[in-house]
């Protein structure tokens, strides 16, 4: 495991990963009004954004299931295998 405890960009009080998307809703239009960012960019398509980015850059799929909290790294790779560049290892 690579990740520290506590080590989730939205933690909740409990330092593990949150649930509450609402909040995370609201604290991103909050934060995009404020950077006056108009289009329309929701948590999961940064979520996708970030898993496509590192997986094409060759971030290993164990890692990236870790932090996306995929318990099983079939999952990701069902999901991003068309942007993985070469053999992923599964």
């Amino acid at each position: 495991m690579n990740r520290m405890e506590g080590d989730y960009l939205f933690a909740n009080i409990g330092r593990t990963n949150i649930l509450m998307y609402s909040l995370v809703d609201r604290l991103w239009r909050n934060a995009k009004k404020a950077a006056g960012i108009t289009r329309l960019i929701t948590p999961h398509w940064l979520r996708h954004f970030f898993a496509s980015a590192g997986l094409s850059k060759g971030v290993p799929i164990t890692d990236m299931a870790e932090w996306l909290g995929h318990r099983d790294p079939r999952i990701t790779h069902q999901t991003y295998a068309h942007i993985m560049p070469g053999d992923c290892g599964l």
